[in-house]
């Protein structure tokens, strides 16, 4: 059951994606007037607007070696050691990225870089001939892939140097998300903070996501302002506990007409 989850998950947000892309390359979604605006529904609590999103890299770095009988490792290079070295130097960068004062932003936490995958060896008696991690970069607005990649590139070439046996190649994911950031001052924050306040009788709180959203991706591309404001508790994410109250979903409702209501200057 949960892998059957987990499969209807990633499609879902493959064919997100792919859909996304499609209605933007294909001009469907174009910015026309100056005061248009979208909503990403994806879950605040229905407190909070995500005004500035973090960006999502993920690359897949694989690490050469070659294969040998176990039993005469000399006659081999064991990828696995050599991704040992890769992996604490991104351990050093993400230690690095999180220090560096230029690196921040007011409604976001610092940016990071994890090896959240790995893969090597084919069997327990042979010397593993390569090693793949997939390592994840949580941008901030200030930063860009180019930057990111050469992150990458540079340690690499750093260890080939001290270590002429050291070889790895990237290869990026298709599926990267732009960071953005949003001006404070759309007025669509008003309309939907009148629109809060009559519903849930609760103040709007301007914060940041810390995850990738779809909304990345049509300010990326169009131009058009989208904040995510929704139902739902973004601490559950990705729990088996994830949901959405009755209350919740009925309210929001409310708000988005509300919102609609008032960004077309009514009072």
């Amino acid at each position: 059951m949960i892998c059957q989850k987990l499969w209807i998950f990633i499609c879902l947000n493959l064919w997100i994606l792919v859909y996304h892309l499609h209605l933007i390359n294909n001009g469907y979604v174009k910015k026309k007037h100056k005061d248009d605006f979208g909503l990403n529904c994806e879950p605040t609590n229905l407190e909070e607007i995500n005004m500035a999103t973090k960006g999502v890299l993920r690359v897949d770095i694989k690490v050469q070696g070659k294969g040998a009988f176990g039993a005469r490792p000399y006659l081999g290079i064991n990828a696995i050691d050599k991704t040992n070295k890769l992996i604490n130097e991104i351990i050093q960068l993400n230690e690095k990225i999180n220090k560096d004062e230029s690196l921040r932003h007011p409604l976001l936490e610092p940016a990071s870089v994890l090896v959240t995958l790995i893969k090597g060896g084919e069997a327990s008696n042979l010397v593993p001939d390569s090693c793949t991690i997939t390592v994840t970069r949580r941008m901030l607005p200030c930063e860009n892939k180019e930057g990111c990649l050469k992150d990458y590139s540079d340690i690499i070439e750093r260890l080939n140097s001290e270590d002429p046996e050291f070889k790895a190649e990237i290869h990026e994911w298709d599926n990267f998300r732009p960071p953005v950031e949003l001006p404070l001052n759309l007025p669509l924050v008003d309309a939907l903070r009148k629109a809060q306040m009559l519903v849930t009788g609760k103040e709007l709180l301007l914060t940041g996501s810390e995850g990738g959203t779809d909304a990345s991706l049509v300010v990326y591309y169009t131009g058009i302002p989208m904040p995510v404001y929704g139902p739902g508790d973004y601490k559950l994410l990705g729990t088996v506990n994830e949901h959405v109250t009755v209350e919740d979903f009925i309210n929001a409702i409310k708000i988005y007409a509300l919102t609609i209501y008032y960004s077309l200057g009514n009072s």
